[in-house]
C-alpha cells in the first residue's frame, strides 16, 4: 500500500475478491458484507476499506499472524513471511538462532509475545495476532484488538454460542457466492479435543474424519501409544481416514520445510500425509483445548490467549498451499478464558469432572451428550505432534538428534547447509548467551524475584527473557532460516502483467 492511495494485491488462487475487498478464510457472518473485521470469530486473515481507512483482519486466534514492514513511500503485509521475504528481497539472518523462540514467544500472551523481528538487512518486520489494523492515507498503523464475544456464563449458554458459531461459519464458508466452497473435515483422536471438534463437524455436514493412529514415544508418561480417534468417529458414524505420524519420514521432497518454514516449530508435519483429504476443506481441529478447557486454570485477561505449546500454529504455508480453512474449535470464545474456566469448575459440570491432571468437563459434555462413551475417550494424554525446535514448554527435542526427526533428504540438505554457517560455533559456544542462561537458572531467578518484591530491583531486567534463554543452543535453531530458503521459489511472482508504475520491485526494496 502506498502513501498515494494505490495499493498491489498479490494473492494465491483461494482468495475471494469483491468491491469491498478480499479474503481467505470463513467467519461468522454473512459472505456477501465481507465484515470479517466486525465479527468475533474469523479463521483467516483480509483486507478490506472503510470509510478512507484500509483494514487489515488477521484471525480472532493467536494461531496464525499478519507480517508487515515499512517502506519510505509505502506499506508491505503479507500472511506469509516466506512471501514477504521474497518480495523484499531480504532475509533471515542465518547466524540468528533466536527466531524461533521470538516467533513462538506469542504463546505467552501479548505482553510477552515478541512484536517483531529483525532481517539480515536490520529491517524490522512487525507481528499481529488477534487484531485488525488500521492504516491510514498516511500509513500510519493502528493495532486494534478484535471485538470480545458473548459466550454465555453457563454451559447451555457456552454450547449455543459454539453450535451457533460453527453454523455460522459453515455456511459462510460454502456460500453459493464463493468462487471455492469449503466441505467440513474433523481431526479426531482419543483424547477430548477433537473428539468434540468431531462432534460438532458433524452437526454441519461433515462425513469424514482423520486420525493420527500413533503417539510420540519419546515421553515417559505415556503407557499407551495408540491414539488413534477410529473407534469414536466409527461410533459419531464418521468415515475414519488413519495416519501415522511417522509418515512424513519417507518423503524425498523436504516435507519439513514447509512447516516449519512458519517459525513455530513445525509440529504439524505429522499431516503432511493427509494433504489429498484437505483440499478446499474447513478443518476442525482441537488446537488449543489443553489451556482453554482444561479445569483449574489460572485466570487470563479478556482478549488474551495463553497456550500451553505452538502446536497448530505451522500449518499456515501448507494450508494456504493446499487451499483450507483452519478452525480449531476450542479458539471459539477462548479470548473469554476466564468466563469459561468458571463454566469449567462450575458445579453444574461436576458429573462429567473426572478429576486429575487430564480433566476437561466441557468437551467431555458435548462428546458423552452425543454418545460416546466415557471410557471411549479422554482416558489418558498423549501428543502426536513432531517439534523440531526448543520452544517454551517443549525443551526435550533437544535431546533427540536431527537424524531422527527429519527425513534422510531433509537432513542431507540441512546438514551440507549448515556446514556453510561459519557463525555457527561461535555462537553455540557465545559467553553472554552462557550468562543469559545462567540468569535464567533457578536460583538467579528466585533472587531477583525476592528482590523485586521487597522492592530492591524497581522493575523486571529487561535483559532476561525466558523465551530467549530458558534452553541450550543447538543446531535445531538454525532450521527456519535452512526452511525459508528452500521455500523461497514457491513465491516467485511475474510482475510483468502490472502497469509500469505500479510494479513493486522498486518500492519493496526501498530502506
Amino acid at each position: 500500500m502506498y502513501k498515494n492511495g494505490q495499493a498491489i494485491l498479490l494473492h494465491g488462487a483461494n482468495v475471494e475478491i469483491s468491491d469491498l475487498g478480499f479474503v481467505e478464510g470463513a467467519w461468522s457472518g454473512a459472505f456477501i458484507d465481507y465484515a470479517f473485521d466486525r465479527t468475533d470469530t474469523f479463521m483467516g486473515t483480509g483486507g478490506r476499506i472503510r470509510s478512507s481507512t484500509f483494514i487489515v483482519s488477521t484471525p480472532s486466534h493467536s494461531l496464525d499472524r499478519i507480517h508487515y514492514t515499512r517502506c519510505k513511500h509505502s506499506i508491505i503485509l503479507s500472511n506469509s513471511l516466506v512471501f514477504l521475504l521474497n518480495q523484499l528481497g531480504d532475509r533471515l539472518d542465518p547466524c540468528n538462532p533466536f527466531y524461533v523462540r521470538d516467533l513462538s514467544s506469542y504463546i505467552g500472551g501479548k505482553n510477552k509475545m515478541r512484536k517483531w523481528i529483525k532481517t539480515l538487512s536490520k529491517r524490522k518486520i512487525y507481528l499481529a495476532r488477534i487484531a485488525n489494523l488500521e492504516i491510514s492515507t498516511d500509513l500510519d498503523v493502528r493495532v486494534i484488538p478484535r471485538q470480545l464475544p458473548v459466550i454465555g456464563e453457563d454451559f447451555a449458554s457456552f454450547s449455543d454460542f459454539l453450535s451457533n458459531t460453527v453454523s455460522a461459519l459453515a455456511e459462510n464458508a460454502r456460500d453459493p457466492k464463493r468462487k471455492i466452497k469449503y466441505h467440513p473435515v474433523s481431526t479426531i483422536s482419543s483424547g477430548y479435543d477433537s473428539s468434540a471438534a468431531a462432534v460438532l463437524a458433524k452437526k454441519v455436514g461433515c462425513k469424514t474424519c482423520l486420525t493420527i493412529a500413533n503417539a510420540r514415544d519419546d515421553l515417559n508418561e505415556f503407557t499407551n501409544l495408540d491414539d488413534s480417534g477410529a473407534p469414536i468417529g466409527d461410533r459419531l458414524g464418521l468415515i475414519v481416514c488413519e495416519f501415522r505420524r511417522d509418515q512424513y519420514l519417507k518423503s524425498a521432497d523436504y516435507p519439513e520445510a514447509e512447516f516449519l518454514a512458519s517459525g513455530t516449530g513445525g509440529n504439524d508435519v505429522i499431516l503432511a500425509d493427509a494433504e489429498p483429504k484437505l483440499a478446499n476443506s474447513l478443518l476442525f481441529t482441537g488446537f488449543h483445548g489443553d489451556k482453554v478447557w482444561q479445569r483449574n486454570k489460572k485466570k487470563v485477561a479478556d482478549g488474551d490467549m495463553i497456550r500451553g505449546d505452538t502446536s497448530g500454529s505451522s500449518l499456515l504455508e501448507f494450508r494456504l498451499r493446499t487451499g483450507f480453512i483452519h478452525l480449531p474449535i476450542p479458539c471459539i470464545g477462548a479470548t473469554r478464558q476466564t468466563i469459561i474456566s468458571e463454566i469449567s469448575n462450575s458445579p453444574e459440570m461436576k458429573p462429567w469432572s473426572v478429576g486429575g491432571a487430564y480433566d476437561r468437563p466441557i468437551p467431555r459434555r458435548v462428546v458423552e451428550e452425543a454418545g460416546v462413551p466415557r471410557e471411549m475417550f479422554g482416558q489418558e494424554k498423549k501428543a502426536v505432534g513432531q517439534p523440531f525446535n526448543a520452544t517454551p514448554n517443549v525443551s526435550l527435542v533437544h535431546g533427540r538428534p536431527l537424524q531422527q526427526l527429519l527425513s534422510q533428504n531433509s537432513y542431507a540438505d540441512f546438514q551440507i547447509w549448515l556446514k556453510n554457517l561459519s557463525c555457527k560455533d561461535t555462537l553455540l559456544n557465545n559467553r553472554s548467551f552462557k550468562l543469559m542462561r545462567f540468569l535464567h537458572s533457578p536460583l538467579p531467578w528466585r533472587i531477583r524475584n525476592l528482590l523485586y518484591t521487597i522492592g530492591i530491583v524497581k522493575r523486571t531486567i529487561s535483559l532476561l527473557d525466558e523465551f530467549r534463554y530458558t534452553y541450550p543452543l543447538t543446531e535445531h535453531d538454525y532450521l527456519l532460516q535452512w526452511a525459508i530458503e528452500k521455500m523461497a521459489h514457491v513465491y516467485d511472482v511475474d510482475h510483468s502483467d502490472l502497469p509500469h508504475n505500479l510494479i513493486p520491485s522498486k518500492p519493496l526494496n526501498e530502506s
